[in-house]
């Protein structure tokens, strides 16, 4: 990474559209820092950042691209260029209009993107003099996720418990790739979510401030790890049904506790009777 910092860092003094840049994510983190299978997470504002997300000529001093492709970014509701140059190095350009870092400057920035950078942030090019706010705002601390309420947890569990029978009628159907999708792609977050708010009402408002699965297998007990990697299946209709068996146990497991410390009850009723009807699928 030092050899690419000792590219970037002149590339973007000298070119005029940058205003700032910095990094972010592992490569600038103290706990849990950067690895060999680490990328590299560059924030650069500009006066413009449609032509840095519409066009590659820009990378040319910085290296050769084999792939390049533009998609939101994680968090923030912001636009990145992703790049793998031909050396292999991975290298993530977010590209914020300046207005915006200078929003951020002033207001804090927008909580998901404060917490990626409170953990870690390197600044290496700084125009205007607005690094020094930026880092000032920066929150002490992720905020704790919010605690849902009753009306939520009923949501989020019917939701869940509807799309465990409908997967399991896809698998039925034969359209297994379509049943993995919802087990892949809907009810696996599902329980995410759940084991993260499950953390957050045993442990504590410090229990975890990483988002989705993301190092999962270090924040979450080794019994909710092993019983999500009973919710995985592969290309065949037993082993779907089989994990959604295994998805329902895991939400009754760690929803009952939940509703304990949310004083409310958790459907058992209703999880039975799907229970029921996905055996019967």
């Amino acid at each position: 990474m030092d050899l690419f910092l000792e590219t970037l860092t002149p590339w973007a003094e000298a070119e005029g559209g940058i205003r700032f840049a910095m990094i972010v994510g592992s490569q600038a983190r103290r706990t849990d820092p950067a690895d060999e299978f680490s990328d590299i997470d560059v924030v650069l504002s500009c006066a413009d950042s449609r032509p840095y997300l519409d066009a590659l000529d820009w990378l040319a001093p910085l290296g050769t691209p084999l792939l390049s492709f533009v998609e939101p970014t994680a968090v923030g509701g912001e636009f990145e260029r992703r790049v793998l140059f031909d050396s292999g190095l991975d290298v993530d350009f977010v590209l914020l209009p300046h207005a915006t870092l200078a929003g951020w400057a002033a207001d804090g920035m927008p909580p998901e993107f404060g917490t990626v950078a409170a953990r870690g942030l390197r600044i290496l090019v700084d125009k205007d003099g607005i690094g020094a706010r930026l880092v000032d705002r920066l929150p002490p601390k992720a905020p704790p996720d919010r605690i849902w309420s009753a009306a939520e947890f009923a949501g989020k569990t019917q939701d869940f418990l509807y799309h465990c029978l409908w997967a399991a009628r896809k698998a039925a159907r034969g359209e297994l790739f379509v049943a993995l999708q919802c087990l892949n792609g809907l009810l696996r977050p599902h329980l995410f979510d759940l084991a993260r708010m499950h953390l957050r009402l045993t442990r504590g408002a410090a229990a975890t401030d990483w988002y989705g699965a993301r190092m999962i297998e270090r924040w979450a007990d080794p019994v909710t790890i092993a019983a999500l990697a009973r919710t995985c299946a592969g290309h065949d209709r037993a082993g779907i049904l089989s994990a959604l068996d295994a998805a329902i146990d895991l939400h009754a497991s760690l929803g009952r506790e939940v509703c304990d410390r949310l004083a409310i009850s958790y459907p058992a009723e209703a999880a039975a009777q799907i229970r029921e009807m996905v055996a019967r699928v």
